[in-house]
């Protein structure tokens, strides 16, 4: 039995020593193998692992010796034989570096490495046209080998003199390795050689551009490899330093490496089980990767040990809202409150959690608590949750601006963009977390499949969750990049050597969102669309889409883009199926006779006012109810409480249950009029109330969210279901119940009108964004700066 666990127990030290030397951490990796071969100095899968770490390390010579061991015991490793012919090659014993890289190909004819290392050690050996051959096997079996291209085209152009097969080479190398300064000064030096001198300047420039970027991102890196070093080394004299683990998980989580900051976060809970920060620091990384169960069991071991940790209450809370549990959500920020009500964002989120489950407790003490300290620049509530809650467009942009420039002020490490060139056709990269069935993307599908691809490349950089939906949007863009793993530092350098030249971000401040990617300027032009509906409140947003009914001139100034006006703001998917399934109203709960208004908005955009003016109208319309979403016990407990306290009898509130799509789009059928929200209005809800031949009334605001469901009115041809009081708005409602005549003649207006509507001609919105795009490309090539566009 002792055999046994010894033999399990080496298995695991290796396969440790593996996963660590896979995630780049050497140091310890080499430390597990030695360990290995203290008890079996010939255990030929660690010698040949630390071998190659030490070639890997510049200690060629330790390194040849191991893995020459390592051959004995077993001769058929051949990626030993490769990693041997690395260290011969390294120690400039050319002959023998071929020798071990033909072993490793004789064993496996498929290996595209030996093929490229010995490509290497027959161009040292003069061998030129055989190197060429190699490095052709090389891209014959691996196609997208950046460096056999590389190093093919080296010799095309220096020992062979060929510089049109040179260009060719270093043109597939810059495809695959973009952010490559070598491949582009190459690139350059072909074309010199060519006497294409202008083209050669301009790659020139990008590789020394591309170098100075890359030289501060090393130093960077280098920065934080000391930092790791530094704690490793106080972990070897105190090897109980659990401070030490944190700090080494948290810059792991800094560069996205998953693994190794919760495995170094594990070390230190390990060390120290009552450290607070660890759970803490670990809980951050399972609510980053949206694993919410998770993040909660770790936030609640932290407050468990320290029930005061602001932090782990409000990471909590967080948790707990993502899970829809947010009657547990508003016990921790109410408990952070009491701790220190001035914590950044706090009362805004404590309101948001409220305002979630429909509990208007103290609503308007803290509406004017929050006001008052927006006033005094107070970072109390992040911008969406502004627009969501208050009908004040100025108070809107001054927090945008004040979360804007705490969180997101503009990114200095980046030079500014040189003017690109004048691209054939314009670069266009669309961003979000959203690329998925979440209404951004039910209402865009059909637009980027739309695009002029003879005008435009369209890149989608995707950093969210992936279902059927995506399988579709991928094959609307000429490169669909996930960047969720991918620092923001590093999308800007990705979509700057890209060149891409305008970038549309569809997410803004809407909570999963990369601001700090539009901080770098990751392109010359940058707009905001859809996903959330404001001003960004910074210096380098250059646009908004929007329309004349949404921004009117004289409202311009609470906004620091500039408008682009389009005739029609929000875009629609027409290849979208609408069920053709019917539900009797008994299916649902609702009463066979009566009128029936509805609002399917998610429950925190109702507020008291606005269901002060649906009990009103109930009270005057005999027999009505109103069929809302009903997404947890404790919305529809709240809202029948609040109709109790209206004299409303509450079973006139009628709750839907989470269905499917399907189900839901069909529940519209059984509703007569669609009751909007404000401040913020239904938007793909809006569309799909209409679309189902579902009149909807809205109330007009001042601000883009209170504005949005009256341009959607306009783009259908109903203006006369816009409302500009509340007075309006609830006599419009009962107008409507009590008058069939009336009503009737709505509902055929909304059939005659919508097919032949703006909401629904997505082929014109897309020539009309696309003019858009053309226009402010061109007024950048030419030199202008941003203005206001209108497209007619």
């Amino acid at each position: 039995m002792s055999t046994i666990n010894n033999h399990v127990n080496l298995d695991a030290k290796f396969q440790q020593g593996a996963q660590l030397q896979q995630n780049g951490n050497l140091k310890d990796a080499e430390y597990s193998y030695l360990d290995i071969l203290k008890t079996h100095p010939l255990h030929p899968g660690a010698n040949t692992m630390l071998g190659i770490i030490y070639i890997q390390t510049g200690r060629e010579n330790e390194g040849v010796k191991l893995l020459e061991v390592s051959l004995t015991q077993d001769v058929k490793q051949f990626w030993a034989h490769n990693a041997l012919g690395v260290g011969l090659l390294n120690l400039k014993k050319y002959q023998l570096a071929v020798s071990s890289f033909n072993r490793a190909i004789n064993i496996n004819p498929s290996y595209a490495d030996a093929y490229f290392n010995l490509g290497k050690a027959q161009r040292e050996l003069g061998k030129s046209r055989d190197a060429i051959v190699s490095y052709s096997k090389c891209i014959e079996l691996d196609k997208n080998y950046a460096a056999a291209f590389n190093n093919r085209g080296t010799i095309f152009l220096e020992d062979l003199k060929d510089y049109d097969k040179s260009l060719e080479n270093f043109q597939q190398f810059i495809i695959l390795a973009p952010n490559s300064s070598l491949g582009l000064n190459n690139l350059g030096n072909a074309l010199y050689k060519l006497e294409r001198y202008d083209e050669a300047k301009k790659f020139y420039d990008k590789a020394i551009q591309l170098k100075t970027q890359h030289n501060k991102k090393t130093t960077e890196k280098k920065n934080y490899e000391d930092q790791i070093s530094k704690y490793r080394k106080d972990i070897k004299l105190d090897p109980d330093n659990a401070k030490a683990h944190l700090k080494i998980g948290d810059i792991f989580r800094k560069l996205y490496r998953i693994d190794e900051a919760v495995q170094n976060y594990d070390l230190a809970i390990k060390i120290k089980p009552d450290f607070v920060q660890a759970h803490i620091n670990r809980g951050i990384v399972f609510i980053k990767q949206k694993y919410y169960d998770e993040a909660v069991i770790n936030f609640s071991q932290a407050i468990k040990i320290d029930p005061n940790n602001i932090q782990a209450l409000r990471l909590r809370s967080a948790a707990f809202k993502e899970l829809d549990m947010h009657a547990d959500a508003i016990k921790d920020d109410e408990r952070a409150v009491d701790l220190n009500p001035d914590t950044l964002y706090l009362l805004g989120s404590l309101l948001d959690s409220k305002m979630k489950i429909c509990n208007w407790e103290n609503f308007d003490c803290q509406i004017n608590e929050i006001t008052k300290k927006i006033k005094n620049e107070e970072h109390v509530i992040g911008p969406f949750l502004a627009i969501a809650f208050f009908e004040n467009p100025k108070l809107h942009k001054f927090s945008a601006e004040l979360y804007n420039k705490k969180n997101y002020p503009l990114n200095k490490f980046f030079p500014k963009i040189k003017k690109y060139p004048k691209h054939e056709k314009i670069r266009i990269a669309y961003f979000s977390g959203d690329f998925r069935n979440h209404p951004v993307s039910t209402l865009t599908a059909e637009l980027f499949e739309l695009h002029n691809s003879n005008k435009f490349e369209v890149y989608a950089f995707s950093y969210g969750a992936k279902d059927f939906v995506t399988q579709r949007l991928e094959k609307s863009f000429d490169k669909f990049i996930d960047i969720g793993k991918i620092p923001d530092n590093d999308v800007v350098l990705l979509g700057r050597e890209m060149e891409i030249d305008i970038a549309i971000d569809l997410s803004g401040y809407s909570g999963d969102e990369r601001v700090g990617i539009f901080a770098g300027k990751v392109a010359p032009i940058q707009l905001s669309y859809i996903g959330y509906l404001g001003t960004m409140g910074s210096e380098y947003y250059d646009y908004l889409l929007a329309d004349q009914h949404i921004i009117p001139n004289n409202m311009r100034k609470w906004y620091t883009e500039k408008i682009i006006y389009l005739p029609s703001f929000q875009v629609n998917d027409n290849k979208r199926a609408f069920p053709d399934k019917v539900f009797l109203r008994e299916d649902l709960g609702l009463p066979s006779k009566g009128f029936v208004f509805c609002c399917f908005n998610n429950s925190y955009k109702i507020l008291p006012s606005t269901f002060d003016s649906w009990m009103r109208i109930l009270s005057k319309v005999d027999d009505s109810v109103i069929f809302l979403l009903g997404p947890n016990k404790n919305v529809k407990d709240n809202l029948q409480k609040e109709a109790i306290a209206r004299d409303i009898n509450p079973d006139r509130l009628i709750f839907g249950e989470n269905v499917s799509m399907s189900d839901y789009l069909s529940r519209f059928h059984n509703a007569d009029l669609f009751l909007d929200t404000s401040p913020y209005n239904a938007g793909a809800t809006a569309s799909d109330a209409l679309r189902s031949e579902l009149p909807l009334i809205t109330l007009l605001g001042n601000s883009f969210a209170s504005r949005h469901a009256a341009s959607i009115l306009r783009a259908v041809g109903l203006p006369e279901l816009i409302a500009r009081s509340t007075e309006e708005y609830e006599s419009f409602a009962i107008e409507l119940a009590t008058n069939p005549e009336m009503f009737q003649a709505i509902k055929a207006k909304l059939r005659k009108n919508l097919s032949s509507s703006l909401l629904l001609d997505t082929k014109l919105f897309s020539k009309n964004l696309e003019s858009a795009y053309q226009k402010i490309y061109h007024r950048y090539q030419d030199g202008l700066g941003p203005d206001h566009i209108y497209i007619k």
